[in-house]
Parts: structure tokens; C-alpha cells; sequence
């Protein structure tokens, strides 16, 4: 029990919680790692003390179900791992799954970071399909009211999160964006006063060959900048209210969204294997996820700098940065007693300040 005494003497510090709650939500941050699943027969597996599994089963259940969770508290804490120093790229996307007849749906807004992304904010969705205008204002505007636009580099996403009420809330609110729009969209009198789709007016580029408009196009009730690049199979278009010279390279980052979304998931904690139905009790799963992926993640960021990640023989790293620092957390939690003062060392990661001063020996 001592690695959760530790662990909640960290968290109070943040989170105004009774002693209880904190103790249940370290003991699952901790057996996250232990058993990388979120199913609650197996999280109840690895918790810690006297009781029987039956009765750390229904605790996580009391848990879940009576818990007043606040994004603010998430954010907190995430903010303190990893600290923002100058402007951030945030990314907007979806995730979505059935339990038996259920969708699971979860709109998650996180901010690009060396590969990966890292989550602020996320709602669950009681419906399955695209989010609505409203869903994302929602989850924008908790970030911005913490983060300041100043702050925000811009907002990038994919042809999900498009629209012209959107588009309109973005411009009013001074947020950079570079969304992916439809080959199919049209282009308010682009030939001779009559409307054209986009795949009409990039119909002569090359496969691998990129284009910038100088000159915006009106669409979707707006003016925007476009920027193609022609794939395979596709037409990659990017509309921005910014400089378009960069939009595709920028456009791309898109995808540490999707390297996040696969940590939570099959790389790491198995998020599927959830059985939990209800959105308000699933969020506060996904706050106690996002806490071990960031912890895991930092670890991996600063070990990699000290013991480099191995290289395979196709030229690629053997882990991921997240996966390594999972391991190495693994490691010593499932570690015999002598690993105890390794763990005090771990929980320096949550003071930005302290996490340099962490020896090489946690690290090997």
C-alpha cells in the first residue's frame, strides 16, 4: 500500500477529494499498469489491500457511478506533466466502438506532442455518428477557457469537422485551423458564376504533386485558402483561415491523435475491454487512462534521452516512446520491494521541476 500512500500524497495536492476516493482512484491508476486493461473484474484483481475481490469490485463500481468529475481536475494534472511553454497544435477527433448494442463515442480534443498527442478534454457521446457543432464548441471552449486563445497555435482535423456554423464559431473566436475537406465540396462561382467541386478545380494534379491556391475560394458560406496534394487514390484538401503554404505538412500531424487513441487502446490499456455503458462513468474512466498514459509517456520521452530505444534491423525503433515508458513502470510496480524507492523517484514526473533531477538508474 505504500506506492498508493505516495501516489495520493502527490494527487491531493491537485485533486479536493476525500481520502477514500483518492485512495480508490491511485489504486486504479496503479493496476492500470498492472494489468493493462480497464475491464473492472480485472482491474479489481490488482487492487491492493485486505479485502476480497468481490469487495474491490464493487468499490470501483461505487466509484464510477457516485463521482462528480470535473475536466478542470483532469487538466490540472495532465498540464503538470507536461507543461505548456510555448504555442500549442491541438487536434480534434473521434473514437468510437460498440459494447453488445451500445456505441461507445467519445469526441477527445488533444494537443500535438513529439509524435504522439496528448488529451485536455474529451466527451462522450450517447449516440453513434459525426459530433454536432455544439459537441465540439463544448470541448473547444473548456480548453480555451484554461489555455487562452494566445496560446493555441491552431486547430487541426479531419472531413468529420467541417460545417459552416463551425467554421463561423472558429473565425469569431480567432482560432488558426487546418481542417481536411470533401473532394465533393463546392466552390461558390468558380467558373464563370457557377459553382465547381474542389475535385474540378484540382483535376489536373499530378499523383505526389502538391498545389497552393494564392487566392481563397468561397465555400461553405466563407472564404478559405486551399491547399491539394494528390495521393493514390485521393485528393488530400486542406482549408485553412491562415497562411496555406504549410497546411499539408500541418495537416499531417493529424495522425498523433490516432497514435494516442491506439495507446489508450490495443498498445496499452485495452480501452475496448471496457463493459461500462454510461458517458458520465466512462469520462472519469478516460481521466484515470489519460493520467497513466501521460505518466507513461513521460517516462518514456526522458528514458529514451538517457538509455536510447534499440533499433530493429528495418531501421524502426523496437518500442514506442509510450510503450517504453510503460514497460519500465510495469517493471517496478510488479517489482519486488527493492523497487520502492525507484517508484518515489517516478512521482517526480508529476513537478515539471523535479523530473529532471530523476536518476539514470530508474531509467535501465
Amino acid at each position: 500500500m505504500k506506492e498508493i500512500d505516495e501516489l495520493r500524497e502527490v494527487l491531493s495536492q491537485t485533486l479536493d477529494w476525500n481520502r477514500a476516493r483518492l485512495t480508490c482512484f491511485c489504486q486504479i491508476v496503479l493496476a492500470l499498469f498492472r494489468v493493462r486493461s480497464v475491464n473492472l473484474t480485472q482491474l479489481a484483481t490488482a487492487f491492493q489491500g485486505k479485502a476480497k475481490l468481490d469487495s474491490h469490485y464493487k468499490r470501483l463500481q461505487r466509484f464510477f457511478r457516485e463521482l462528480k468529475f470535473d475536466m478542470l481536475d483532469a487538466f490540472k494534472i495532465i498540464l503538470q506533466i507536461f507543461p505548456i511553454k510555448r504555442k500549442v497544435w491541438l487536434i480534434i477527433d473521434r473514437t468510437n466502438w460498440q459494447v453488445g448494442s451500445k456505441n461507445i463515442n467519445i469526441l477527445t480534443l488533444a494537443m500535438a506532442y513529439e509524435g504522439t498527442a496528448i488529451p485536455l478534454a474529451w466527451f462522450v457521446m450517447n449516440k453513434a455518428g459525426n459530433s454536432s457543432t455544439n459537441e465540439r464548441i463544448e470541448v473547444l471552449e473548456k480548453v480555451i477557457r484554461q489555455l487562452g486563445p494566445s496560446k493555441i497555435a491552431g486547430l487541426i482535423g479531419d472531413r468529420e469537422f467541417i460545417g459552416s456554423q463551425w467554421f463561423d464559431y472558429l473565425i469569431k473566436s480567432e482560432i488558426p485551423f487546418y481542417m481536411r475537406i470533401r473532394e465533393d465540396t463546392l466552390v461558390e462561382g468558380a467558373r464563370n458564376g457557377y459553382a465547381v467541386s474542389l475535385r474540378d478545380v484540382f483535376r489536373h494534379l499530378k499523383e505526389g504533386k502538391k498545389k497552393v491556391l494564392a487566392q481563397p475560394l468561397q465555400m461553405l458560406g466563407h472564404s478559405f485558402y486551399v491547399a491539394a496534394s494528390r495521393l493514390k487514390d485521393e485528393l488530400l484538401l486542406v482549408v485553412t483561415n491562415k497562411n496555406p503554404k504549410k497546411a499539408i505538412s500541418i495537416y499531417k500531424t493529424r495522425w498523433e491523435i490516432e497514435t494516442l487513441f491506439a495507446c489508450l487502446k490495443t498498445r496499452g490499456f485495452c480501452l475496448e475491454d471496457t463493459h461500462l455503458t454510461y458517458t458520465d462513468r466512462i469520462e472519469k474512466l478516460i481521466f484515470a487512462l489519460s493520467i497513466a498514459f501521460c505518466w507513461a509517456y513521460k517516462l518514456g520521452n526522458i528514458a529514451a534521452n538517457v538509455v536510447p530505444i534499440s533499433i530493429k534491423k528495418h531501421g524502426r525503433k523496437a518500442k514506442s516512446l509510450f510503450r517504453y515508458g510503460l514497460d519500465k513502470i510495469r517493471k517496478i510496480l510488479l517489482g519486488t520491494p527493492r523497487y520502492f524507492n525507484l517508484f518515489l523517484w517516478l512521482l517526480k514526473l508529476f513537478d515539471p521541476l523535479l523530473s529532471s533531477s530523476i536518476p539514470k538508474r530508474v531509467f535501465l
